[in-house]
């Protein structure tokens, strides 16, 4: 696991909301992030009302955290304003460099993460290991893009991604940067992807050879020893045990699939779903939200409670 870095700036965060299991049995926990220039309490709010994911899922505690906001002194940025990252998509704003960059976003979410496998640890009785195992991660739009980007980078499995209209930054570098690894055995191309995303979190990369993966806390004398290295293409790709979803209202270059690139390149099982019919904010829409319902049931294991149609 990436070590955690020790500085942080936690004053320039807003507190997250927290919505607590509505009994006594705490499951599994669900952490979403805001879009770009918003808040994690106001957008968690607004989200829990819509989409009466409480009343569903009564045994999950969720976590609505908030980006690094630009400070007020800084000129021409707008008071409050938020990012998970710098989109290296679009020009950045003025502001850009004050707020949140992607690996200050990773070791937030690296221990906000941990910290919520404590709690269940401490609350369902669970082995840590399991407890990472009953977290989903995901978010809107833009924190939907940077919960995506810390788990394909990340060092332990979870127990799933959301990813509401969420996009891939970086794609087509990875699409160009990738065309040239192929192999029988399929790993190789993920694994070169990973350590691309690593690269971008600041996080610890896989080293990977002619002779496959190498971990690089051995002593010398096990360094020389073949046998302790993992060939690549047997190495487990902790992404690939995390089941995705990912649901998109009105995208712009939805004719390049995003699941189908996750697919290519990282080998993932992506459950894609198009809301265009439903507009932008399609998890406002019970009929369209009811994939999400089923997805957090059947594929990460919530237990769900049925509710009788008004």
């Amino acid at each position: 696991m990436a070590k955690i870095k020790a500085h942080s700036t936690p004053s320039r965060r807003q507190k997250p909301l927290v919505a607590t299991p509505r009994g006594k049995t705490h499951t599994h926990t669900v952490i979403l992030l805001h879009d770009a220039g918003a808040k994690g309490r106001d957008s968690g709010r607004e989200f829990l009302r819509a989409t009466n994911i409480q009343s569903h899922f009564p045994t999950v505690r969720f976590v609505f955290p908030c980006a690094f906001k630009a400070p007020p002194a800084v000129k021409n940025g707008p008071a409050g304003a938020t990012q998970w990252f710098n989109n290296p998509s679009s020009p950045s704003p003025p502001w850009a460099g004050d707020t949140g960059t992607l690996p200050e976003t990773a070791v937030f979410l690296q221990r906000l993460i941990h910290s919520e496998a404590r709690i269940l640890r401490d609350t369902g009785g669970y082995g840590l290991h399991a407890a990472y195992g009953r977290i989903v991660l995901g978010g809107m739009s833009h924190g939907g893009a940077a919960a995506l980007l810390y788990l394909l980078g990340s060092h332990r499995p979870l127990g799933g991604l959301l990813g509401i209209g969420a996009m891939l930054p970086w794609k087509y570098q990875l699409e160009l940067l990738l065309e040239m690894y192929v192999d029988q055995f399929g790993r190789r191309k993920a694994i070169v992807g990973s350590n691309y995303v690593r690269d971008l979190l600041q996080f610890e990369r896989l080293a990977i050879g002619n002779e496959g993966y190498r971990p690089k806390n051995l002593s010398d004398t096990e360094m020389d020893i073949r046998k302790s290295r993992i060939p690549a293409w047997q190495y487990p790709l902790i992404h690939l045990k995390t089941p995705v979803f990912l649901g998109h209202g009105s995208q712009p270059e939805k004719e390049n699939s995003m699941g189908r690139c996750l697919d290519g390149i990282f080998g993932m099982d992506v459950v894609e779903v198009d809301y265009r019919k439903y507009g932008k904010d399609w998890h406002t829409d019970p009929e369209a939200f009811e994939h999400v319902l089923s997805f957090l049931e059947e594929k990460v294991g919530m237990p769900r409670v049925s509710i009788m149609a008004e």
